[in-house]
């Protein structure tokens, strides 16, 4: 769901991701906690994510690459994704 300031919430996030993962043919994780090494998550699967959510909240975002090193968890994307889209 997107609020009043534009932004999605956390669970509209996860579904975002969750579709990503499910075209690039991944499986999706149940746990934030989950590496994203692990699900085989890439740089490219962070573009198409991105540009999902750039479609979403109709605004185009800038991703640093000091934003992108630290990621290490589902949780972490999560949370690097919802600061973008506030």
């Amino acid at each position: 769901m997107i609020s009043a300031s534009g932004s999605l919430d956390r669970k509209a996030l996860h579904s975002l991701f969750e579709q990503t993962l499910h075209i690039q043919g991944k499986s999706v994780p149940v746990a934030e906690t989950e590496t994203l090494t692990n699900l085989g998550f890439s740089s490219l699967d962070l573009a198409e994510l991105t540009v999902r959510l750039e479609d979403h909240i109709g605004k185009e975002l800038a991703v640093e690459a000091a934003e992108i090193r630290p990621l290490r968890t589902v949780g972490d994307l999560l949370d690097l994704m919802s600061a973008l889209s506030g």
